[in-house]
């Protein structure tokens, strides 16, 4: 009875991390080639709970036609981000950066940052220099960032001196006490001021 509960409670965890499981598609469009449609750079599978990424497909857009050794330095740009077919838009924040990111010699790495429900809502990427000594790992990586709550202030704390001493609350002066040089001046005017002889 105990090895059909187990059974029944990997099964429905096996289940649930299928169902969670989803996957993204981040494109690149060059910068200055007008009307050229978002084409796939990767196809990155990850888990919105754990945030656990991995890249099922990967293609350099060094392999696409829009890049030939003819085209001027400007059209070397790429925006890049989550781009989503159906309504024809980015989804998310898009990003600039250069096609020599992925040139040869040169391993790149994609930074994915995620909200605090776990959607994305940013991809850059950032092309590290291979060192062949260093590593035999060439291919993409990628790296995970989720937003969180930052620091929030204290308000209505009381103030702590250098000496560590809290600062004093001064009490409020009376009106007698902060107008007194007003009434003696006035006094003084009414008392110097020449009376009629009458």
């Amino acid at each position: 009875m105990k090895f059909i509960i187990i059974l029944l409670a990997t099964l429905n965890l096996v289940h649930a991390t299928e169902l969670t499981q989803k996957t993204a598609t981040i494109s690149f469009q060059p910068i200055s080639i007008d009307n050229l449609e978002p084409r796939t750079l990767a196809t990155v599978a990850f888990d919105p709970l754990s945030l656990d990424t991995e890249l099922t497909f990967y293609e350099t857009p060094l392999a696409s036609e829009s890049f030939n050794t003819d085209h001027p330095p400007s059209s070397k740009y790429l925006r890049l981000g989550i781009y989503d077919v159906i309504n024809a838009s980015w989804a998310s924040s898009t990003t600039l950066t250069s096609v020599e990111n992925f040139a040869k010699g040169y391993s790149p790495t994609f930074l994915i940052n995620f909200d605090t429900e776990g959607e994305i809502i940013g991809v850059s990427v950032k092309g590290y220099r291979i060192d062949a000594g260093e590593t035999r790992d060439f291919g993409p990586k990628i790296r995970v960032a989720q937003m969180t709550k930052g620091p929030r202030p204290y308000l209505n704390r009381p103030v702590i001196l250098k000496e560590g001493k809290v600062e004093e609350i001064v009490p409020e002066k009376s009106f007698l006490q902060k107008y007194w040089w007003i009434i003696l001046a006035a006094m003084m005017v009414l008392m110097s001021a020449k009376g009629d002889p009458e």
